[in-house]
């Protein structure tokens, strides 16, 4: 992938170029570019030059606020929540294989896939330099002036989104763990869990009643709690 460079006094025009082209990956990429490039003290006040550009253009803001919006709303985010933090369940040493392969014949990244933006956006060992020197303050106040030029619908369009990916995954994460009574190891050392209302699948049952509540907008929660506390007190 081609990557892009970017110069404080040519930003105005380069995010009018992505946003023409309907590139929201561009412009998150030459974002990125354009900060893990400046000088440390200069970082901040390249962050805040794209927030004046952004607060002194309404009409270019509202677009780079819609665009941004539909290219979130395209994206598959239940990868990255069911995989982010979450150990391997094969073991140290398939887990080590299995990325020592990827390191030298790494798969195809998809720009549509929220995990494959992360890296393809963030794969400079030096990252943590210009990511560590912005103040959260910094981020809040160029996120508070994308979120005023964003329309309601595209904020409910938004919303409901996020939701849905994130009842899929836990719906992914409820089969996952379920599927953890077919581990030999744990077979052995609690034989119940051969049974067919083993723990684990009694709450995969929860989960699944409350992901049908929740997507019906209706609250149930007394029950997966109770199952919850009840596995943890055995």
């Amino acid at each position: 992938m081609k990557s892009i460079i970017v110069k404080p006094e040519k930003l105005p025009q380069f995010i009018r170029k992505q946003v023409a082209d309907n590139n929201a990956f561009g412009l998150m990429e030459g974002f990125c570019r354009f900060l893990r490039e400046s000088p440390e003290e200069q970082i901040v006040s390249h962050l805040r030059l794209i927030k004046r550009i952004l607060k002194q253009d309404h009409e270019l803001a509202c677009s780079v606020a819609a665009l941004l919006c539909s290219w979130l709303c395209s994206l598959r985010l239940y990868p990255i929540f069911i995989s982010s933090g979450i150990l391997s369940r094969e073991g140290f040493g398939r887990e080590m294989k299995n990325r020592l392969y990827e390191r030298f014949n790494p798969p195809f990244k998809d720009v549509n896939d929220l995990r494959d933006v992360f890296y393809l956006l963030f794969n400079d060992k030096d990252d943590a330099r210009w990511i560590d020197a912005v103040p959260l303050r910094e981020w809040r106040a160029i996120f508070g002036v994308l979120t005023r030029k964003t329309i309601e619908k595209d904020r409910e369009r938004l919303r409901v989104h996020f939701q849905n990916e994130g009842l899929f995954a836990i719906e992914m994460l409820s089969i996952w763990i379920a599927a953890e009574d077919m581990e030999p190891e744990l077979m052995r050392m609690e034989p119940s869990l051969l049974n067919a209302d083993s723990p684990f699948v009694a709450l995969h049952r929860e989960v699944v009643d409350w992901l049908l509540a929740r997507r019906r907008n209706e609250f149930l929660m007394i029950a997966i709690y109770k199952l919850c506390l009840d596995n943890v007190s055995d």
